[in-house]
């Protein structure tokens, strides 16, 4: 079924030319996707306690224009590890080279490969390794946008 022209054209105008009528896009609408390869961010020391070997870039951040989540590339050096810890977030992870060792409080490890996911509810007990000998281990971490 075809609309009535002129009610097809009123509906175009207001979809295609939010202005009229002092319309306005939300806050959240006016933030422009931004592109950068991974590499274009610093790559930091994590500097924790009971973590060796750690690097990350945190490539997309509230400084981006994201307001709920940030994403961070880990780097772990052959050996590398984080400490058995938990904290109030949870974490979404993708594996993106090398084996990682996923471990839980009670000492259960899970490996990992390229492809897999790794999903850590807030409170629980985890500590991640590089499993993959001699290789550097490299993950797409997901987390909630941290206040302060």
């Amino acid at each position: 079924m075809e609309l009535p022209s002129g009610i097809k054209s009123f509906l175009l105008q207001r979809l295609w030319n939010p202005s009229i009528n002092n319309l306005s896009l939300p806050k959240r609408l006016e933030v422009k996707m931004k592109v950068r390869h991974y590499t274009e961010v610093a790559l930091e020391d994590v500097d924790r306690e009971g973590f060796q070997g750690v690097r990350v870039r945190y490539v997309i951040t509230d400084k981006e224009g994201a307001p709920h989540f940030a994403m961070r590339v880990f780097e772990f050096e052959p050996g590398g590890y984080t400490s058995l810890h938990q904290h109030p977030w949870e974490h979404e992870i993708f594996i993106l080279e090398g084996e990682a060792v996923a471990v839980n409080d009670k000492g259960g490890e899970r490996k990992l490969r390229p492809g897999h996911t790794l999903y850590v509810p807030s409170h629980e007990p985890h500590q991640l390794k590089n499993g993959s000998g001699g290789v550097m281990m490299k993950l797409i971490c997901l987390i909630p946008l941290l206040n302060g």
